[in-house]
């Protein structure tokens, strides 16, 4: 039994619809992933200089206080991720996107080989995902922040590590592709 049965697999045709989105989603997350490894560089080369100011200032009791709050920030970061992937991809939001932008609406040139209705629905469907990727890395990203401001704050730079490793973690494996498409597209045809 093949591990996509049931899913509608897009066609060479439909693959060309959603390239440009699926190339440009990449980007962003090379971007966003680059972006925690060059935060995870600044700390370490301000830690080996001496730039970070140990304790500053701040006692014992209220450091503990700030980690446990990042902490907390950052496991909320996280659920966000959960909640936004099960929202983004809930028939709700699914059929009001679709009212939005009808498959049946999606242009075809006559160069193209016909749509499927599978392909009408990944077109359909992909603004949504883009945004749902786009939210999620911010919010894996954030984590990396909190670790930073974690570092800069307190010096404690085992537990920024935590943070920067938790958010490059996250961000990477919600690598963009086809599959979380062609899952919406399953609840939207089988909507219909």
């Amino acid at each position: 039994m093949d591990f996509l049965e049931g899913y509608p697999m897009i066609s060479t045709t439909g693959m060309r619809r959603i390239e440009g989105s699926l190339r440009n989603l990449s980007i962003i997350w090379v971007a966003t992933i680059a972006s925690i490894i060059v935060i995870i560089a600044i700390t370490a080369v301000m830690f080996k200089n001496g730039s970070i100011p140990l304790p500053s200032g701040l006692d014992t009791e209220t450091q503990i206080i700030l980690l446990a709050v990042l902490s907390v920030l950052a496991a909320s970061e996280i659920g966000g991720i959960v909640l936004f992937s099960v929202l983004f991809k809930s028939e709700n939001v699914i059929k009001k996107r679709l009212q939005v932008a009808p498959p049946g609406q999606v242009e075809q040139t006559l160069a193209e080989a016909p749509l499927t209705e599978n392909d009408r629905l990944a077109v359909a469907l992909t603004p949504l995902y883009f945004s749902l990727c786009v939210i999620r890395w911010a919010l894996g990203f954030s984590v990396s922040l909190y670790g930073f401001i974690l570092a800069l704050v307190t010096g404690f730079m085992d537990m920024a590590a935590v943070f920067y490793a938790i958010s490059i973690l996250t961000v990477a494996f919600l690598r963009p592709g086809t599959g979380e498409i062609e899952e919406m597209a399953v609840k939207a045809g089988s909507r219909q």
